[in-house]
């Protein structure tokens, strides 16, 4: 019937209204929430950094439209793999879905293309050259994608892009036969899922 927004300077006031209503709290006093966003109080739910969840707005935007979906009685859980995350370096870093450890624990059987080149971003940002780094992993059996790491300066672009199409079912050649445009800087990825089915098609 509620909901409550508050910025980052007025989380731990929240969390002192949660502490009253009898929610349970843990270290630092985070609110403590289940996959699906729930609290310790039937039908109140809670998201975003005062349940601890630091790493950015993306799982914030996430469990927002778990817990709403939730709360008008459907049933749905963060899979946090499934979160695109960015770290704003020189260069970028991003990545999506499964990497090879955790891809075997979701019933994939994991095989991975990995890339890597160098280039330059000039002497004032990085002295010397920069390594662009990406890697495809997909499930053997199905040769689906299933999880992309990127090191490159259009990552941040290209992630969320990238889990649109492991959503709808891209596979390893269909990433590895794109036609680019030079300097588009998907060449990356596209070298990457080349080595990977070199990869799945391997005895």
């Amino acid at each position: 019937h509620q909901i409550i927004i508050a910025s980052d300077r007025l989380g731990l006031e929240l969390n002192n209204v949660a502490e009253e209503l009898g929610v349970r709290l843990g270290d630092h006093k985070k609110i403590l929430v289940d996959d699906s966003m729930l609290t310790s109080l039937p039908g109140v739910y809670a998201v975003g950094s005062i349940t601890g969840e630091l790493r950015g707005n993306t799982f914030s935007q996430e469990g927002g439209k778990i817990a709403a979906e939730n709360a008008m009685g459907k049933k749905r859980q963060l899979n946090r793999e499934w979160v695109p995350q960015i770290a704003r370096l020189i260069p970028d870093v991003a990545y999506v879905g499964c990497n090879m450890e955790t891809a075997g624990r979701q019933g994939f059987h994991p095989v991975e293309g990995v890339f890597e080149s160098e280039f330059s971003v000039g002497e004032k940002l990085a002295p010397s050259p920069v390594r662009e780094r990406c890697k495809i992993v997909a499930d053997k059996r199905t040769r689906l994608i299933v999880g992309v790491q990127i090191i490159s300066n259009p990552a941040s672009d290209w992630i969320t892009m990238l889990l649109l199409l492991i959503k709808k079912g891209v596979t390893v050649a269909n990433l590895a036969n794109v036609t680019y445009p030079e300097g588009s800087g998907i060449n990356c990825l596209c070298e990457a899922a080349r080595h990977c089915l070199r990869a799945l098609k391997a005895p």
